[in-house]
């Protein structure tokens, strides 16, 4: 091969001043070196080259490159730098490609050796730890726990040890709020035994802040209730339970020696065991015990004690509210029956209480009186002597609730207080329409409706009282106390003002002291009073316009009120006054004077379309510092006529 456009030393190295063609056998491809653009690369110029050599000096051959690949003909290092030192390996059409590249950092330098061939199917590299790479084949899991180890080290807590853990071990079930540990003795439906310490040593339960149960099962056909045994709180101290050898008799019951020993034991007494299930026992008088399900029996169904239980009344004291009933009245019984019935001769009081001492907002005591719908009315009754005072539900008058006198609510012999809802009738109003109903007044003495008794006023006055004290009857508000009655006499029609009035004087109302007339200071005018609708000429008097006003920084829209302002004043405008339509509810011959003034600046005039010219051009601008009036008289909604433009000189 040939070589031009290089000398010997550009060949040994230093700046390149051009580029370095190696012409090769062909005469028309040749091998390119880099340029001193910052370009590089050794480019093969045509692919037809079959090949190009570097040898040694002694003649040996280094690299061959041919258009198939690159190759070293001895032991050679292939170095990528730069860019993380990325090694790209192609396809066959250069289209894409596979990088092998080195980690962004590195500690030292490492080689990997690859292994002698390619392995067999399903075989990985490993590494010796020395560079040196080797195919090597997975192994599958132990298959049998034989062959597992470390199942007797003692180093991870998280997992329990069936041979043991030192002193002791525990074993949780679930790690969540409610979580439990079920123990089987067996996969199979038929269950075996679990049995708790076969060698001996002690069973514990709980010991939390909270006293476990110990629940015992019923069989599933039943229901699957439990029953729950755990210690009493407060204990002073332990004590033990050791159970008698056998289970005993019928009708024998467990007792205790005092020291934790229990056996079975019979009544004493001599009475037969088999009672009737559920009947208290009590003497015969004959040394003996008796039972009868008539006159004293125990439901435990429905934890109730029954006395003359199916005779007519029974009186059960109930567990499940804690109280005393008496019920129900059977047999047919009539008229009255005294249900509970106290009576005595004491010198002091005979009381009833019921007394709840809880402290709860619903912690009530009542006494409850009920009957059906369309039944009796539930009551009270008062009695001393002949009379009967009667509180009372009336059940046949919607219900109201009745005070009076009679003999129930219903049958009242004077006319009753009654209430409904928070309605109050007196004097039997029956069907009150008022918080306070007052029935009608006659001329029966002792009837009216309502009646005060003279007494002393109030030190200090009430907001809202109402007194009657000497000859007057006052009323109070806020802390001032007003006289409602006025006792001077006069002609039939007229208003008696106050003492100091004076002759032909203006009366008005006094908000301020709440007196309804006043002597208002003022004397009648001495021609004809102004009517708002009289056909009437004013003389002698001066009309003040109403105003308003606005500054125009940075332009405003205004709707002037031609019924309640006669000059509008726009002020410092400095943006475009629009002149947008009336407020209000002008009428027909309403005047408004509009008056602008602009901040030394000429400003637009916008007018809206229900300003109609007469006789005048609108302006559309102001006169820069000068003063503006525009003189507008109402028609209607869509015409608002425009009679005079004026302006300052």
């Amino acid at each position: 091969m040939a070589i031009s456009k290089i000398s010997a030393n550009q060949l040994r190295g230093g700046t390149l001043a051009s580029d370095i063609d190696i012409l090769l056998q062909d005469s028309t491809s040749y091998l390119q070196f880099a340029y001193s653009d910052g370009s590089s690369g050794i480019f093969l110029e045509d692919n037809t080259v079959p090949n190009v050599t570097l040898s040694s000096k002694d003649g040996g051959e280094v690299l061959n490159i041919i258009n198939t690949g690159i190759r070293f003909s001895t032991a050679g290092v292939l170095t990528a730098e730069f860019n993380s030192g990325t090694l790209r390996l192609y396809d066959d059409d250069a289209s894409n490609y596979v990088a092998l590249q080195t980690p962004a950092t590195l500690s030292g330098n490492y080689t990997l050796t690859l292994p002698a061939d390619d392995g067999t199917a399903d075989q990985v590299l490993k590494t010796d730890g020395a560079g040196v790479l080797s195919w090597t084949t997975i192994t599958s899991g132990v298959s049998d726990h034989g062959g597992l180890t470390g199942l007797s080290d003692d180093d991870h807590t998280q997992y329990a040890l069936l041979a043991g853990r030192g002193t002791s071990q525990t074993l949780y079930g679930g790690t969540t709020a409610g979580g439990g540990l079920v123990l089987y003795s067996t996969t199979n439906a038929t269950k075996g035994s679990i049995l708790l310490n076969p060698e001996g040593g002690d069973v514990h339960i709980g010991g939390g802040a909270t006293r476990s149960y110990l629940y015992l099962y019923e069989d599933t056909g039943s229901g699957g209730n439990k029953v729950g045994i755990r210690a009493a709180t407060g204990m002073s101290a332990d004590y033990n339970l050791t159970l008698p050898v056998d289970d005993g008799t019928t009708g024998q019951y467990l007792k205790t020696d005092g020291s934790g020993n229990l056996s079975w034991d019979t009544p004493a007494g001599g009475g037969s065991s088999s009672g009737i299930a559920g009947a208290v026992q009590y003497s015969n008088g004959s040394g003996g015990f008796s039972s009868e399900e008539s006159n004293l029996f125990y439901n435990s169904a429905n934890n109730q004690l029954s006395v003359a239980n199916g005779v007519g009344y029974t009186m059960l004291v109930t567990g499940d509210n804690g109280g005393i009933s008496i019920g129900p009245i059977t047999d047919g019984l009539t008229g009255a029956l005294n249900a509970i019935n106290v009576t005595g001769s004491v010198t002091g009081n005979m009381n009833i209480n019921v007394t709840n001492s809880n402290t709860g907002t619903s912690a009530n005591s009542r006494l409850l009186l009920t009957t059906a719908s369309t039944g009796g009315d539930p009551f009270v009754g008062l009695s001393v002597g002949d009379a009967t005072y009667v509180i009372g539900v009336d059940n046949s008058d919607s219900n109201r609730l009745k005070i009076g006198l009679g003999t129930n609510p219903s049958s009242m012999t004077s006319n009753p207080i009654t209430i409904e809802g928070n309605r109050v009738g007196l004097g039997g109003q029956t069907a009150p329409t008022a918080a306070v109903h007052l029935p009608a007044g006659t001329a029966t003495s002792n009837t009216a409706p309502l009646k005060f008794t003279s007494g002393t006023a109030l030190t200090t006055p009430e907001d809202g009282s109402i007194e009657y004290h000497g000859s007057h009857l006052y009323f109070t508000i806020g802390s001032t106390r007003y006289q409602l009655d006025q006792q001077v006499t006069g002609t039939p029609g007229d208003v008696v003002g106050p003492a100091s009035a004076v002759n032909n004087r203006i009366v008005t109302f006094d908000g301020t002291s709440g007196k309804l007339i006043k002597d208002s200071g003022y004397s009648l005018p001495t021609g004809t009073i102004v009517g708002t609708s009289d056909s009437q000429t004013l003389t002698n008097k001066r009309i003040d316009p109403r105003t308003n006003s606005q500054t125009g920084s940075g332009g405003v829209t205004i709707s002037p009120d031609p019924s309640s302002v006669d000059v509008y004043y726009v002020t410092a405008l400095s943006g475009t006054l629009t002149l947008g339509t009336f407020a209000g509810s002008p009428v027909i011959g309403n005047k408004i004077t509009i008056a602008v003034k602009d901040n030394s600046t000429s400003r637009t005039i916008s007018w809206n379309a229900n300003y109609k010219a007469m006789g005048v051009t609108l302006p559309t601008t102001t006169i820069s510092g000068k003063w503006l009036y525009i003189n507008v008289i109402y028609y209607d909604a869509s015409n608002y006529h425009v009679v005079g433009i004026s302006s300052e000189a």
